[in-house]
């Protein structure tokens, strides 16, 4: 009996492997999505957004990391970006006819919740990562860190 209960589980556990695997890639396209509309569309510069979408934790961190003198509450928006203040001149500037100078370029997942997102912020390329919590049917930032950045290199 104790061999039967073993080959069902067994069996059990290899049919739900395929479930649980489309269901991450279900939350990871989700989470993918959910990135670049946020660096996309700017989102992060949007207070309310932050708000909503950042944990406790990360909104102290913004807070904290902003640095300057400010009526009521300021955010460091730029740890969403590569802190450039002024555009990289070539093929993915405005004025070398380049288009959509800022944007993601890819989202990947990383392990336990991570995600690398590789993007132009005016023509720099820099990569974050950012931790995401699924919370119902949107996503809540907990941790942004900046992993490279073209700015720096040069």
């Amino acid at each position: 009996m104790h061999k039967l209960a073993i080959a069902f589980l067994g069996f059990f556990l290899l049919l739900s492997a395929p479930v649980c695997s489309a269901q991450n890639r279900s939350v990871e396209q989700q989470a993918a999505a959910f990135i670049k509309t946020m660096y996309n569309q700017k989102q992060y510069e949007d207070y309310s957004f932050l708000r909503s979408h950042c944990t406790k934790k990360l909104q102290k961190k913004l807070i904290d990391n902003f640095g300057y003198e400010c009526d009521g509450t300021c955010y460091a928006t730029w740890l969403f970006r590569s802190g450039a203040q002024d555009e990289k001149y070539g093929p993915y500037s405005y004025y070398g006819n380049g288009v959509n100078a800022s944007k993601i370029l890819s989202v990947v997942a990383k392990d336990d919740h991570w995600y690398a997102y590789t993007a132009l912020d005016m023509g720099w390329k820099f990569t974050n990562w950012v931790y995401l919590i699924k919370s119902g049917n949107t996503f809540l930032i907990d941790d942004v860190i900046t992993v490279s950045n073209e700015l720096e290199e040069e």
